[in-house]
């Protein structure tokens, strides 16, 4: 058979899978249609596991957790990382009929209860360094029975190993009967808001809606047969069940697990991923790498400068013609090994989500042959808007995926309608309704702006534009986003200014890049470092120049800490928790103003 004939198939295969009411029987296609294919991989390990051996597993694990009492419209809860066996257990949950639930791995036990009290969950799944946790939970929730541990040492009687588990028979199940009777509209996924503005609240998503989305996905750039996707991102984070699970189910991917996120530069460099998706501090990060490289070579610097241009032109809706355009295309050409070398050189598709990057940033990749596509979705909506290789704009999230409407609301929220939106929160009917309306539009809670073009660019959250004490509304993200684009020793911003004369910042340094500048890694000392300082004052500086004299940073301090997902200052998603911030720095930020 010919590398075209393979393809073929391949894409024929594809089309299959889309064409499924659900993500159970898309998996059931691309199992049959890639069974000798690798599937899933641990990065670092040898070995993987076929789609054949996949769908065996599935079986296998589904029929495991029916004979403990697992039935349609339960949900089972894991507390596991980037590893195969959270791919296993998930399909095998959806094959059910039931809806797997994924939490944080930085999650207490305290912080973890509610969600499993809101999931009625009597399953739980994890590992071992996660089991103490877990087992508190257990504790805590009465009505959790059974806790299947990964791989390890069983230390009470509700624990179950995973691989006695798959041995387990439960009497009168029909694996088959099972999964074909899963319809569209059956929930296969609970996810938890970050709770930025309250008590997380769990949303409901059905095959209905996650079909659709991975068809919008195919849509926006077509996936190539036998494809390699990393998978690293937090497994609760709904971009990156999307982007690598539920897509994975339907394209055949090759999905390469990173329990270690911190390893994925290394990671990069090993795979060299078909497609990509991140967030901003990994694209800035990817970015910062790539110009080391091009600063060890003359050639690769006249490339890169002829690549902004091109860039720069196609952002006033300009093309290179004759020889400009070919100089172009060789500029690309010359900046193949640079793509080489971090990683990313035989990508199709790159995705840029969460937050938006510094403009500088996606400047830099789509000069340098990455065109970092930014996109937007939430855990209620997953992807619904999107730059398109054939049209982008740097700095906004795009135009509407097909089948998807937006609008901005007269109060400047965005607002989406599409059949890719989530069905209900889990028990709280007034919170849904406060949420998606009689017409079926989802309320985002973000401000945005749409251009002549139709592309929209998200300013802010609506419940976080400042109001100054002069009556100016300051949007925070705008401004915090133009600090650390000036800086990669930057790591956080808050901007502060409710009701204050002028706007100040809280600054919260980033240790990695301390280290890798060879400056202090004591964050009291660093805060304190000459060089360290000069830099986030040039920062703030030409951010200031960008930026209204209302909305202009007046005083800042460095603080000598460091923020991670899921503590006090962060949601587990990365996003900020303001109000926190607010009261737990309130003599620092109460000095800024003295």
């Amino acid at each position: 058979m010919t590398e075209t004939d393979t393809l073929t198939r391949g894409r024929k295969a594809i089309e299959e899978a889309l064409a499924q009411p659900t993500l159970c029987a898309a998996f059931q296609v691309t199992a049959r249609a890639c069974a000798d294919r690798p599937a899933l991989r641990t990065f670092g390990e040898e070995g993987c596991v076929t789609w054949a051996r996949y769908a065996e597993r599935v079986e296998a694990i589904a029929t495991g957790l029916a004979a403990l009492g697992v039935k349609p419209g339960d949900v089972v809860c894991t507390m596991i990382r980037n590893r195969p066996e959270y791919h296993l257990i998930d399909t095998a949950v959806m094959h059910l009929g039931a809806a797997g639930c994924a939490m944080y791995l930085t999650n207490p036990a305290e912080k973890l209860v509610p969600l499993v009290r809101n999931a009625d969950a009597r399953v739980l799944v994890t590992e071992q360094d996660y089991l103490e946790t877990i087992m508190e939970v257990a504790d805590e929730v009465e009505h959790v029975e059974h806790v299947v541990l990964i791989e390890g040492t069983k230390t009470d009687q509700r624990q179950i190993l995973l691989a006695e588990l798959e041995q387990l028979e439960a009497r009168g199940f029909d694996f088959e009967a099972a999964w074909r009777a899963v319809e569209a509209e059956t929930i296969a996924s609970l996810s938890h808001t970050s709770g930025t503005t309250g008590q997380p609240k769990g949303v409901q998503t059905s095959h209905r809606a996650l079909m659709f989305n991975v068809r919008s996905l195919d849509r926006l750039c077509p996936p190539s047969p036998g494809g390699r996707f990393i998978s690293y991102l937090p497994m609760a984070h709904m971009g990156e069940r999307y982007m690598s699970h539920y897509s994975s189910l339907c394209f055949g991917y090759e999905l390469h697990s990173l329990p270690d996120g911190q390893r994925i530069g290394e990671a990069l460099r090993d795979i060299h991923p078909t497609r990509f998706f991140s967030v901003p501090r990994v694209w800035e990060k990817l970015a910062a790498a790539a110009l080391d490289i091009v600063a060890t070579d003359p050639a690769y610097q006249a490339a890169l400068l002829v690549g902004r241009d091109r860039v720069r032109l196609a952002q006033q809706g300009r093309s290179l013609n004759g020889p400009d355009a070919e100089r172009a295309e060789s500029a690309i050409a010359t900046l193949e090994p640079v793509r080489a070398a971090i990683g990313l050189d035989r990508a199709e598709y790159l995705g840029a989500g969460a937050a938006a990057p510094p403009l500088g940033v996606l400047e830099t990749l789509h000069a340098l042959g990455l065109p970092a596509l930014e996109c937007y979705g939430m855990s209620e909506t997953a992807l619904v808007l999107s730059n398109t290789p054939e049209r982008f704009k740097l700095g906004t999230v795009g135009i509407p995926m097909p089948g998807v409407e937006a609008k901005i609301a007269d109060d400047g929220e965005l607002l989406i309608r599409a059949p890719a939106l989530f069905t209900s929160y889990r028990h709280d009917p007034q919170a849904t309704r406060e949420t998606l309306d009689e017409d079926g539009w989802i309320h985002t809670g973000d401000v945005a702006r749409i251009d002549d073009d139709g592309f929209y660019r998200i300013i802010d959250r609506k419940k976080e534009i400042i109001v100054t004490a002069t009556g100016k509304n300051v949007a925070p993200l705008q401004l915090e986003n133009l600090v650390t684009q000036g800086s990669l020793l930057v790591s956080q911003v808050v901007a502060i200014g409710e009701g204050r004369r002028h706007v100040a910042a809280l600054i919260v340094m980033d240790p990695q890049v301390l280290a890798q500048r060879g400056l202090p890694t004591d964050l009291e000392e660093a805060a304190r470092h000459p060089d360290v300082v000069s830099e986030v004052e040039q920062a703030i500086s030409s951010a200031n120049e960008h930026l209204s004299r209302a909305e202009q940073i007046r005083s800042w301090r460095i603080l000598p800490v460091e923020w991670a997902p899921g503590g006090d200052e962060l949601t587990t998603t990365g996003k900020l928790r303001r109000r926190n911030v607010s009261e737990k720095y309130a003599a620092e930020i109460a000095a800024l103003y003295d």
